[in-house]
């Protein structure tokens, strides 16, 4: 469309349209911020729980809180002190396995948005304190194709092979991006004593 100069505009109808767009996408935001949770892990938890208070409905097992985690902008919070878990035997996750059969001490299902993302964090204030034991069987934790996971505070000791592995592709192949995880991001975590038959790695 065209003004009395003879110069382009943007017609009201556009400018409707562009900010439609806006509001849907501004309401979607919206939503997921209004249904995120918050869920508690503590050592004094129960995993009958649902994980939504700390004193009185905490989970015992760091997986079953994130089991609970299922849309973006959902936090599971994790109370001080050693946690051996094993993701083959845990009823609360479906992804186990990571490359070669080998298994994680902790595994995630879900995923969050960009801009809202899905957090495994120490307590604030508990950080460096919250321990997770591999045994020297079993990797940190792993992620299978999932996005937007911000994993704070936490301590991985004693690990198979790899702390944090984020599983995107089979051994060497080129990777697929569709299977690429995206919006990973790993704060202020340590992570010791990680050994296997290639050697030492942190992250992967």
């Amino acid at each position: 469309m065209k003004n009395d100069n003879n110069t382009p505009t943007t017609s009201w109808c556009s400018k409707s349209k562009i900010k439609i767009k806006l509001a849907i996408i501004s309401c979607v935001l919206v939503f997921n911020l209004a249904n995120a949770q918050t869920y508690w892990v503590t050592k004094a938890g129960n995993d009958d729980n649902n994980c939504t208070n700390a004193t009185t409905d905490a989970c015992l097992t760091i997986q079953k809180g994130i089991s609970m985690a299922t849309q973006p902008g959902d936090i599971v919070n994790i109370g001080t002190g050693t946690y051996i878990e094993n993701t083959d035997t845990s009823p609360h996750t479906t992804k186990a396995g990571w490359l070669d059969g080998d298994y994680g001490s902790l595994g995630l299902d879900y995923s969050g948005e960009l801009g809202n993302p899905i957090t495994i964090q120490a307590i604030p204030g508990h950080e460096g304190g919250v321990i997770i034991d591999g045994e020297m069987v079993r990797l940190g934790l792993v992620t299978r194709n999932n996005d937007y996971i911000h994993i704070k505070g936490l301590t991985f000791i004693n690990n198979y092979i790899i702390g944090i592995a984020s599983w995107g592709q089979v051994e060497n192949e080129v990777a697929d991006e569709s299977r690429l995880a995206l919006g990973i991001v790993v704060e202020n975590n340590y992570i010791y004593n990680t050994y296997g038959p290639w050697g030492k790695m942190y992250l992967q």
